[in-house]
């Protein structure tokens, strides 16, 4: 059974939470909401009160076959510099986790919009590596930019923002699960193609 560990935080985006999920869940992929804080219950950036299945301190990151990014405003706590010394340790055992997956070619990371900018800064893309992102990381990400709405670069989807959460999506399950399934899920939410 495929697994994905999806990280959630104080203003992860909605959409690009909920959505996946919610496919990836009905193709039979098992999702862990993982939270980043040390506790389970976040606010998402429209205010929602959400409740993850877990928290990272306790998650054992080999059992899953992709780690999944989010964006919104909660991607800039991927990065060490929005933690205080006393709770550096959460986020020091993502990027550990990041780096575990983007050295097994049978692991994916997938991430969206602001997202892929951690990917950068860990220095885990390959110098011929390619991410859809947010276009404001275009002078961020330098080489790295695609201007695609979703790029599958060996074990790293990413995509490029909110409104290419369903690409996103069927990608992971193209690339995960299998072509058949992802073009039929595909058919149910786009029916004319």
């Amino acid at each position: 059974m495929v697994k994905i560990a999806v990280i959630a935080c104080h203003e992860t985006d909605d959409i690009e939470l909920i959505i996946p999920v919610t496919i990836w869940r009905k193709v039979g992929i098992r999702v862990d909401i993982v939270s980043l804080d040390k506790k389970n219950s976040i606010i998402l950036q429209s205010g929602t009160k959400f409740s993850c299945n877990g928290i990272i301190e306790k998650t054992n990151f080999s059992q899953y076959n992709a780690i999944y990014l989010p964006g919104g405003n909660g991607a800039k706590r991927y990065f060490s510099s929005d933690w205080t010394p006393k709770n550096i340790d959460v986020v020091l055992r993502l990027h550990k986790a990041l780096d575990q997956f983007a050295k097994n070619d049978k692991k994916y990371i997938i991430a969206i919009d602001q997202a892929p900018k951690i990917l950068n800064e860990l220095t885990l893309l390959p110098a011929s590596a390619k991410v859809a992102c947010s276009d404001d990381l275009k002078t961020v990400l330098k080489n790295h930019y695609s201007d695609s709405n979703v790029v599958v670069f060996k074990n790293i989807i990413t995509a490029k923002n909110v409104r290419t959460t369903l690409d996103l999506t069927f990608a992971v399950v193209n690339e995960l699960v299998d072509k058949k399934t992802a073009n039929n899920i595909k058919s149910t939410y786009y029916p004319e193609q």
